[in-house]
């Protein structure tokens, strides 16, 4: 099976590629602690507007011919597009596309976003984009009812860690930012040493030679210092951390609770994927299928995983119309997470699940370049820069057993570990 190959140019900037080559046509470039943990007090969605502010023209393409280049190459802003900001990194790329010189064409613009002789940052332009990161906070963040119940989730459990920081803007916050501070953001943290560059398809000399032509000339700088001193990665919770909220237009219950975990490098990392699949196929069962109330029930259960070098949840939530069953369901829902620590799984859950993430892992190699570039920033984003855990997920996925499932319930989610819950309900 191909892998991930890496490669530090020799200002620190690190090159992903596939040894040997591919058929992929997948590229971009990002830097690492460049995220929204990154924000400075006060600033928070700072690095979201940078992002925004730079990915809008270069000295080298004018707005138009971004624009042209986006609907030409990528079918429009939010297709083949892959430009965002995450917790620990921003990056500017794009999704498969099936030609070759059409990446090199579109990465040629992505660099030109970045590369400190070609960005561009201008007082009129800054205007224009807070505008258009104000509108998006509502319509992808704050009007999602979802996103708000994991924005709640998150405040509720930690109490410093810069994981509380939303990844669109606090609005009264982008009201005061100016062009100055995105040029001190972009020059403390778009950095060489921050760097990383995507290119899976070319062979792995061309590869280089095409992260040297690009980036080869970028002057080394000083790694710059995270600001944050790790103490609330893991809190200790006790007993339950409750927000309830009114939300006006809602017409259901929108529940969710949260467990803190340890942080990215954990070695129960895929042990805790394993049990977030079992949790929202049991939830499943217990909250949709075995409901025959058509005023109650449930229509999904998602069960999420964070992991950053800052933090770690698991969450699960659902919605539905009737208080009664809403206070029920979540008692079923802790029920679910504690009973985990008690007895085995199923041999035909775990059988299920080690299926699904193996065939995850090996499907993005093969097959899907625009999610194994996903796989590879997250990894790199988060402390396995040179991908030696990344690489070895298929032996950490079988290594898994389904006692260390229970070991790692027990060490998570048993009656000594407290949660955090949050009910969103109609107004």
């Amino acid at each position: 099976m191909k892998q991930v190959g890496c490669w530090q140019l020799p200002n620190g900037m690190m090159l992903y590629y596939m040894a040997g080559g591919s058929t992929f046509n997948v590229s971009g470039v990002g830097f690492t602690n460049a995220g929204s943990i990154n924000d400075p007090p006060g600033k928070v969605g700072l690095a979201h507007a940078t992002e925004h502010m730079l990915a809008r023209a270069s000295r080298k393409y004018t707005l138009d011919e971004v624009d042209l280049m986006c609907w030409k190459y990528m079918g429009g802003p939010d297709d083949d597009v892959d430009i965002r900001t995450a917790h620990t990194n921003v990056y500017f790329g794009h999704g498969e596309l099936y030609q070759r010189y059409k990446m090199n064409a579109v990465f040629d613009m992505m660099a030109s976003f970045v590369h400190p002789k070609t960005r561009l940052i201008t007082p009129v332009d800054f205007l224009s984009e807070k505008g258009a990161v104000h509108q998006e906070t509502y319509l992808r963040g704050t009007d999602v009812i979802q996103e708000v119940l994991d924005d709640y989730l998150r405040k509720t459990l930690y109490a410093r860690n810069p994981a509380r920081n939303r990844i669109d803007c606090d609005v009264d916050h982008l009201r005061t930012m100016t062009t100055r501070d995105v040029r001190r953001f972009v020059d403390r943290y778009y950095v060489p040493k921050n760097g990383f560059i995507i290119l899976f398809g070319p062979k792995p000399e061309a590869a280089k030679a095409m992260a040297m032509q690009y980036f080869g000339d970028w002057e080394e700088a000083r790694t710059p210092i995270f600001d944050y001193d790790h103490s609330d990665d893991v809190p200790r919770v006790s007993g339950v951390l409750s927000k309830e909220i009114e939300l006006p237009g809602s017409h259901q219950y929108h529940v969710g609770v949260a467990f803190p975990t340890e942080t990215f490098s954990t070695e129960n990392g895929e042990a805790l994927d394993f049990l977030a699949c079992i949790l929202e196929m049991r939830l499943m069962t217990k909250l949709r299928d075995e409901n025959s109330n058509m005023e109650a029930g449930v229509y999904r259960t998602p069960v999420y995983i964070e992991r950053t070098k800052v933090h770690g949840m698991i969450s699960a939530s659902f919605a539905t119309i009737d208080k009664d069953f809403a206070k029920r369901a979540e008692e079923v829902m802790v029920q679910e997470f504690r009973g985990l620590t008690a007895d085995l799984v199923r041999p035909e859950e775990f059988d299920a699940i080690g299926f699904r993430l193996l065939d995850e892992y090996r499907n993005a190699l093969r097959n899907d370049g625009a999610a194994l570039s996903e796989m590879v920033i997250d990894a790199i984003s988060n402390g396995d820069t040179y991908l030696q855990q990344f690489v070895a997920t298929p032996e950490r996925i079988k290594g898994v057993t389904r006692r260390k499932l229970r070991t790692v319930a027990n060490k998570y989610f048993s009656s000594k570990n407290g949660y955090a819950r949050v009910l969103i309900k109609p107004a």
